[in-house]
């Protein structure tokens, strides 16, 4: 009987985990539409037992177009896991359902506590290492052993602590190393620009150092043409290129795509690039926007939004890039040269087996531009997940290991099946602009 509810149950939990993680009191602020058609009586138990341990409130809708983005979402969820086994459940007395569900709600919430406990003992195996380039220090860490080689390649900014899930994870396959791009504090925020082309000789130097050969390179966000120009001078033509949420912006034929958030940094670092003096009245400015409440039009796109945002308990590392006006000056820099390099005539020359992996509310980097840039690779596979946003290897961290081990293990040659996951670029195009327009 276990069986047939533990997959519903788990994902409610795994979905008010998400939501939670984002805004911890989300539930406490609002009611959760939900619609399940032909839905049986011993299924309204499960969901309304499973509501009353995570003290959400529902509300029963008969369609779905009330519902806000949140709510679409945990629809969909839904209606995959109740798919086969609604019809199923009437077989469970009605009496049973609320001792089931609280049983796998515990076994959930141990798994959990097991899962944090050892990842906190990989983390403490991680060993710190530095590199002395140019007169500045090279930091890294390195963990895990094995065959396989993992280069996490950061954003510009940004505490490597972000990774620190992935790394707990990602140890058990391999040797797993995070670079700290050199420049970038190890606590976040810039203390010095460097060019692109310091940041690939920093990656292939630490290569050589390690004895690394074939790596799985997996960047983020502004990782991503860092990977690019590693591909490109590299002689590696196995191993693997794993995109996170690629920030492409400054791609010819790609400026259609540029998300709100893009054009909105954009215009920021032209300024404090043209009044270098004016660099911490700009960064005083944007703290006090983000400590601002933002009031929503209507709920729609507080959900859209709230699907975008990072984890409460990490949003402050956000900030470190833009938190004074030394680490602006430098930022912009490191920006406006990072904005001015066009890899599209070259990428057809790639031959390392690649995989981009995308978000349905990327607010931050474009979805759209990654679909394209993987349509002129000779070998690049796509995939996005739904309602991920640009910090999905924070959030679904499991998932995205899973997504990046089955591409390493079938060499691309099978497509990741989850019900998350699309890896339609067409599809996901066409669909991320309908959510812009709306």
């Amino acid at each position: 009987m276990n069986q047939l509810l533990e997959p519903i149950v788990r994902e409610w939990l795994d979905f008010a985990s998400e939501i939670q993680a984002r805004d911890a009191q989300y539930f406490q602020k609002n009611r959760l539409r939900v619609y399940i058609p032909h839905i049986t009586s011993q299924l309204f138990l499960v969901m309304e037992h499973a509501a009353t341990l995570l003290k959400i409130e529902l509300e029963w809708v008969v369609q779905t177009q009330s519902m806000q983005a949140i709510e679409r979402l945990f629809h969909q969820r839904m209606m995959h896991v109740t798919a086969q086994t609604n019809h199923l459940l009437s077989h469970i007395p009605d009496s049973m359902i609320a001792p089931m569900v609280d049983g796998i709600y515990q076994e959930y919430q141990q798994r959990q506590l097991l899962q944090r406990q050892e990842d906190d003992r990989n983390l403490a195996s991680v060993v710190s290492k530095s590199i002395p380039m140019d007169g500045v220090d090279l930091h890294y860490t390195v963990a895990g052993t094995g065959s396989e080689t993992f280069v996490l390649v950061h954003a510009f900014g940004l505490p490597i602590c972000l990774w620190d899930q992935m790394v707990a994870k990602l140890m058990k396959y391999g040797k797993v190393i995070v670079w700290q791009p050199r420049g970038s504090d190890l606590d976040g925020g810039v203390k010095a620009y460097q060019p692109l082309e310091a940041h690939v000789a920093d990656l292939l130097t630490l290569l050589s150092i390690e004895g690394v050969s074939r790596p799985h390179i997996i960047s983020w966000c502004t990782g991503a043409k860092v990977a690019i120009e590693y591909a490109l001078q590299s002689e590696e033509q196995e191993g693997s290129l794993i995109f996170l949420n690629a920030s492409l912006k400054g791609m010819k034929g790609l400026e259609d795509f540029q998300t709100i958030f893009e054009k909105d940094l954009y215009a920021i670092c032209q300024a404090a690039l043209k009044s270098p003096r004016m660099a911490p009245i700009f960064a005083q400015t944007l703290n006090q926007k983000n400590d601002r409440i933002t009031q929503f039009i209507d709920e729609e796109h507080e959900s859209i939004a709230l699907l975008g945002e990072m984890n409460e308990s990490l949003r402050h590392t956000l900030r470190e890039p833009l938190a004074t006006g030394e680490s602006l000056h430098f930022y912009t820099q490191q920006l406006h040269d990072y904005w001015n390099r066009d890899y599209m005539q070259q990428l057809s020359t790639i031959e390392i087996p690649t995989l981009f992996i995308t978000a349905e509310y990327d607010h931050i980097a474009s979805p759209q531009m990654s679909a394209l840039v993987a349509e002129q690779m000779n070998d690049a596979h796509f995939a996005s997940i739904q309602g991920g946003s640009h910090y999905m290897f924070v959030q679904q961290s499991e998932l995205i290991l899973d997504m990046i081990i089955h591409f390493i293990q079938s060499k691309g040659t099978h497509p990741y099946k989850h019900h998350l996951v699309s890896d339609n670029n067409h599809q996901v195009i066409k669909h991320i602009e309908e959510e812009v327009r709306k």
